[in-house]
């Protein structure tokens, strides 16, 4: 369950969650940086950026969330300049921190600590830990050596380094609270979406307030749910949600009742089953295809409110509560045989 609301609403309603919900069934607040430039006439001369989501789940023993993909900017610093078989790594320090927690405590108390040696590199340098860290324990560095895990420099005098494989990494990353615009998108991307698939505003009017970009759907999507699992969107707004799960080999079910629903979220699911290629399309090499059902639902409870309002006899009330009795438009509270019981009381 993933909830985007601004900083004006989003205690109350984390209040109101914990009380739906669940209050252990509260996993997180992520903060979305919806945008990234400062509005030089802010109220309080405090420019608000961000966004919060909401997230909970039904079951907590039962669910676990995906790693997201890690992004370009993240892989480029993934090299193999050793021609390791493993393929593809990045380095990371030898050492730890000597400050804080029991190693620190222990440190400061006697100025010992069994990490404070010298390494010799191959080439014969010697390397001491910088001031407040020291290097991992004498046992872990032969491992990491016999290993090859160990990143010398090209001329195998450097401080040595570990090497961490892109290929056990899973090409996956860990989920941050922080989703800052550049990985996330921010609501200026979201309307660039828009006026990139409606270049000629044929979808209407499109002032939404609060868009959201594809890629920040995609993440959410991508955390909480697998293929051809089932996303339910309350608020299809500009229809992002359904159209990036769409793409992504979701079900979805989106509900929308305002008079835009036509002109704008609609079209942009055609546009999608088209082959659409903005927002996240290259990235999940989106080529078109498959398809959606649109209902609308009719005004069945009104008509029967206006028959109510013209009836002018007994007769004809009684006549328009047997038809409601054969409809599925009753309230769980109202018990038919309750009022079949005493129905005479309203002659």
């Amino acid at each position: 369950i993933w909830i985007n609301i601004d900083d004006d609403e989003s205690h109350y309603l984390k209040i109101l969650c914990d009380e739906v919900f669940g209050r252990d069934n509260f996993v997180t607040t992520i903060v979305w940086q919806k945008f990234h430039s400062v509005k030089s006439n802010a109220e309080y001369n405090i420019s608000k950026s961000h966004d919060n989501i909401i997230v909970y789940v039904r079951k907590p023993n039962l669910m676990t969330f995906n790693k997201l993909p890690m992004s370009e900017e993240a892989l480029k610093v993934y090299k193999n300049p050793d021609n390791d078989p493993r393929g593809k790594w990045r380095t990371a320090p030898l050492t730890v921190s000597l400050l804080g927690g029991a190693r620190g405590a222990s440190y400061a108390r006697t100025g010992i600590s069994n990490g404070l040696y010298e390494i010799i590199a191959p080439n014969g340098k010697s390397h001491k830990p910088t001031t407040g860290r020291c290097w991992f324990s004498k046992k872990k560095v032969e491992e990491l050596k016999k290993d090859n895990r160990i990143w010398w420099g090209k001329d195998g005098n450097a401080i040595p380094m570990e090497k961490i494989f892109l290929s056990e990494k899973g090409g996956t990353k860990t989920i941050s609270t922080f989703w800052n615009h550049k990985d996330f998108g921010s609501n200026k991307k979201a309307n660039e979406e828009m006026k990139i698939l409606f270049p000629d505003n044929s979808g209407g009017e499109l002032n939404f307030s609060t868009p959201k970009p594809e890629k920040l759907m995609s993440s959410i999507i991508n955390i909480a749910s697998n293929k051809n699992d089932i996303v339910l969107d309350f608020f299809a707004g500009s229809g992002t949600t359904a159209s990036v799960a769409h793409k992504m080999n979701r079900k979805f079910i989106t509900c929308e009742q305002m008079d835009y629903v036509e002109n704008t979220t609609i079209e942009r699911l055609k546009k999608v089953i088209t082959g659409e290629q903005g927002g996240i399309s290259k990235d999940v090499d989106w080529q078109g295809g498959g398809s959606f059902t649109y209902c609308e639902l009719t005004q069945h409870n009104a008509n029967i409110i206006d028959k109510i309002e013209q009836a002018d006899t007994t007769e004809a009330l009684k006549l328009i509560w047997h038809e409601i009795e054969k409809t599925d438009f009753i309230s769980y509270k109202i018990r038919p045989e309750t009022i079949n019981e005493n129905i005479h009381e309203f002659e």
